[in-house]
């Protein structure tokens, strides 16, 4: 049980904290980005991080272990470009990949606000984050492009877009521009 809040303000924390007593914070950097553990009993230990995110194992007992990597990337509005981006994404991947192999594992959720759609280039391209949207092809775990091999992952955020009864997406943003898509699914598992 972890609770990943991005750009909480300290009044927030402090509520949570309230409402749970018990919960103890296990990332290095509030403010932008603070993770919860929300079971003390949770064997949960902190290996890494980046510019962008934390990487923590989990090791619940009698299960295989698992990696946690919490991110918060940086926001279109702020990069200079869509290569920046991908660059950003190409990073966290990499850091997935590092901590995947430390821990000898693939059981990994990569969860957080990485400030883009589902569908934006740095998320589905082999040079970024490399998230598919069928669980089917994500459990192939490798694409193989121009001779270049990487990890895929699931992104199960594309079952949330469209037409369902809660909101299309996690943010509404209304551009003056011809392309808009209105609501954008920016925070993501």
């Amino acid at each position: 049980h972890l609770l990943v809040i991005c750009e909480a303000p300290p009044r927030m924390l402090s509520a949570l904290r309230r409402l749970r007593p018990d919960a103890v914070q296990v990332s290095r950097r509030p403010g932008s980005l603070a993770v919860f553990a929300l079971d003390s009993s949770l064997p949960i230990t902190a290996l890494g991080s980046s510019a962008y995110g934390e990487a923590f194992e989990l090791t619940p007992a009698g299960q295989p272990s698992m990696l946690v990597v919490a991110v918060h990337l940086e926001s279109q509005v702020w990069l200079q470009s869509s290569s920046d981006q991908r660059l950003i994404a190409n990073e966290t991947h990499e850091l997935v990949e590092r901590f995947e192999d430390a821990c000898q594992t693939e059981h990994t959720v990569v969860i957080g606000d990485f400030n883009m759609d589902p569908f934006t280039p740095a998320m589905v391209d082999i040079g970024g984050l490399n998230a598919v949207m069928c669980r089917r092809r994500a459990g192939r775990v490798v694409r193989t492009t121009r001779r270049v091999s990487r990890r895929m992952f699931y992104n199960p955020m594309w079952n949330l877009l469209g037409d369902v009864e809660a909101p299309p997406g996690s943010y509404y943003w209304q551009k003056t521009q011809a392309e808009g898509y209105f609501w954008h699914m920016l925070d993501q598992v």
